[in-house]
């Protein structure tokens, strides 16, 4: 199982590089995959062959809840659990907060779970 790091560390750069909220123009709500290949910060973890429709039931909480109750990867829900804190702090920054305070916001998380911010990551992302 990753690290809390790890975790971190995948989501941040997934996040910055795709630059944008994780929407489909029919929703306003954030999406864990959307039909244009965007993911929010949970999502990123959840695998394409492992992904379910059923799945956008909300917060990362709940999507625990729903996944408790079915057949899925059992490495997918110990990730999620073992992280929940972490992935659900990360997913207020994707959903909650623009695009453009999202660097400021991750740094915040970071601190909050005594994470490296790695910044020869996030310059390399830069266009």
């Amino acid at each position: 199982m990753r690290t809390a790091q790890e975790i971190f560390t995948q989501i941040k750069n997934h996040l910055l590089k795709q630059g944008k909220k994780a929407q489909s123009g029919r929703l306003p709500d954030c999406q864990y995959h959307c039909a244009d290949g965007s993911r929010c910060a949970v999502g990123v973890l959840i695998e394409p062959q492992f992904y379910q429709p059923w799945m956008e039931c909300g917060r990362v909480g709940l999507l625990i809840a729903e996944l408790r109750k079915r057949e899925v990867d059992q490495d997918l829900l110990n990730e999620l659990v073992m992280h929940e804190d972490l992935l659900y702090s990360l997913q207020i920054v994707h959903d909650n907060r623009d695009v453009e305070f999202w660097e400021t916001e991750l740094r915040k998380v970071a601190n909050k779970f005594n994470l490296e911010y790695d910044e020869a990551v996030f310059h390399s992302l830069m266009p």
